[in-house]
């Protein structure tokens, strides 16, 4: 999810409401993120909120895709298969790569051992893809002037997906 800092934005006049418009592009986007309350408010205390997400497609489906976490889960997969060929056993065990939680993937990295490799060599991947798309959207015409970025979803609350966001970071700047 894009946005930008208040201090960025222009600021309403004391005292005047938001343009009819402009509220209404707001409760749209509510409605369209399922958003209730003032838990999901497009004015926050620091940022306004200007959009969320991109569906920007790149002839083979939407480039957003590259970093989901279906994404991750086929990088982290690949990496799996390729330590268990060369350890000639899977250091995660029988559980399907796609049933692993987010929970368990950090048990494993805290125990530095084999699966912690194929993890870290996954969030690698994973953050090279998240890289990219950022640096994608931040050429669309819609994101100029975008000053901050948020992840959204779970993977970034996992130490894993804090990792390959603070990697991404990293790649980025």
């Amino acid at each position: 999810m894009a946005s930008k800092d208040k201090d960025s934005a222009p600021k309403p006049s004391a005292g005047k409401k938001p343009s009819a418009a402009r509220e209404e592009k707001d409760a749209k986007a509510q409605r369209e993120l399922g958003i209730v309350g003032p838990h999901g408010d497009m004015r926050l205390a620091s940022v306004i909120i200007e959009g969320y997400s991109l569906e920007l497609s790149d002839g083979e489906g939407y480039v957003g895709d590259v970093a989901s976490r279906t994404a991750f889960r086929h990088m982290l997969d690949a990496w799996r298969k390729l330590f268990a060929s060369m350890e000639g056993k899977d250091s995660m065990g029988t559980t399907p790569t796609r049933d692993l939680s987010k929970h368990k993937l950090d048990a494993l990295l805290e125990k530095e051992g084999v699966a912690a490799r194929a993890i870290e060599a996954a969030s690698e991947d994973y953050a090279m893809q998240l890289a990219h798309v950022v640096q994608r959207f931040l050429k669309h015409k819609t994101w100029r002037g975008v000053e901050r970025i948020i992840i959204g979803g779970g993977f970034h609350q996992s130490e894993v997906g804090g990792r390959a966001i603070d990697h991404t970071r990293k790649i980025h700047m």
